[in-house]
């Protein structure tokens, strides 16, 4: 059945971990994947294994592309938002991955001033005016973690559309995980530098106090700062004068080969995800209504990963984490994998259920239910 399907995917924006892995998967059930991205996003994918089953074009033709889609079964778009207004009126079924579901499905219920109260005035007043695509557009949404299907269940509107389970995140790495070398350790906090994305001033006010007396330690902020308030963490990062503590910070966008190398020699990342944060003018609680990119990172990049309590994860991912309730707790979790009282947890449990293979099957079963309806 699947030779005579073709899916059209369309990122109109930067979600390239969505689109690249989305991509490698369905071209590997031997469907034939037409995926169309901008240029700014091409530059940062990582590479796809090649297929010829899978096919690669550029947003700005945009004639040649809405050719190519209408000829496809169906389309999912991999960012739910206005740029994907050119393509609304396409023949095949649409479907979108929403990546903030109280933002698209109940914003005024969750409509918060007290996280973010100048951004969220200045983006409720823009979306006032804005043309963001009706949901009645699309004849289903995709769904990116189990925890969020779940949430999803529990939500009013879960009855009035057609949702569908694709995790985003696939393990790739048939290698053991790297082991602590003594001496140095890497900490990588991945991420836009900005403190409505990361607790960055729990992890300042922390690494002012950590003892690095007897190891080197190296701290990396893997993200580009974020506004005033990014550069203003990233200037009090430079500021801490410790002895064996090199951190390491960026100004401008990270380039894909930069940020791959900065996540391969990483021994372990370090994700301080607040439970919640502001998409638009709504709140999300992550996790939940909303994913981070960086359960891909420690999955696709074969890394464990340091999560506060409140981030949820689907069963079988907690064998690679290291988890902390405040910052107590996390600074005892950091000075015992620099004193090496403290292992690496091993990532190699993850490959066998979040791996292509289990994908595969995953997928199928999602994409012959999505069919059917």
């Amino acid at each position: 059945m699947n030779k005579k399907i073709k899916i059209g995917l369309v990122e109109p924006a930067l979600h390239v971990e969505v689109l690249r892995n989305y991509a490698f998967i369905f071209s590997s059930l031997n469907i034939e994947v037409h995926a169309v991205l901008t240029t700014s996003a091409n530059e940062l994918m990582r590479a796809v294994p090649k297929s010829k089953n899978l096919h690669w074009h550029f947003l700005d033709h945009q004639n040649d592309v809405k050719e190519i889609l209408n000829n496809c079964s169906l389309i999912i778009f991999t960012t739910f938002d206005d740029r994907i207004l050119p393509f609304i009126n396409l023949q095949p079924p649409k479907y979108a991955v929403v990546h903030a579901f109280n933002q698209a499905f109940d914003p005024w219920r969750y409509f918060d001033f007290r996280i973010r109260p100048f951004r969220s005035t200045v983006n409720l007043i823009r979306s006032l005016f804005s043309n963001a695509p009706s949901l009645d557009t699309m004849d289903g949404f995709i769904v990116g973690a189990p925890t969020v299907f779940e949430y999803l269940k529990k939500q009013s509107y879960f009855q009035l559309h057609q949702f569908y389970d694709f995790p985003f995140y696939l393990s790739e790495s048939n290698e053991p995980a790297k082991q602590l070398e003594k001496g140095l350790l890497k900490i990588v906090i991945p991420g836009s530098v900005h403190p409505s994305t990361r607790n960055y001033s729990m992890i300042y006010e922390l690494i002012k106090k950590l003892n690095c007396a007897n190891s080197q330690v190296e701290i990396i902020l893997a993200g580009k700062a974020s506004g005033k308030a990014g550069k203003e963490i990233i200037q009090k990062m430079n500021g801490i004068q410790i002895k064996n503590l090199n951190i390491k910070c960026f100004t401008d966008f990270l380039s894909a080969e930069k940020y791959q190398q900065i996540m391969k020699e990483a021994d372990v990342l370090l994700c301080p995800i607040p439970a919640q944060t502001v998409s638009n003018f709504t709140v999300e609680k992550n996790s939940y209504s909303h994913v981070s990119g960086n359960i891909n990172d420690f999955i696709n990049y074969d890394k464990a990963i340091i999560l506060p309590m409140s981030y949820q994860l689907e069963s079988g991912l907690e064998s690679a984490v290291l988890r902390y309730k405040n910052s107590t707790e996390l600074k005892s979790i950091l000075e015992d994998l620099i004193s090496g009282n403290q292992s690496i947890p091993n990532t190699t449990a993850l490959h066998l259920p979040f791996g292509l293979e289990a994908r595969l099957r995953h997928f199928q079963k999602e994409l012959d239910r999505l069919l059917t309806n």
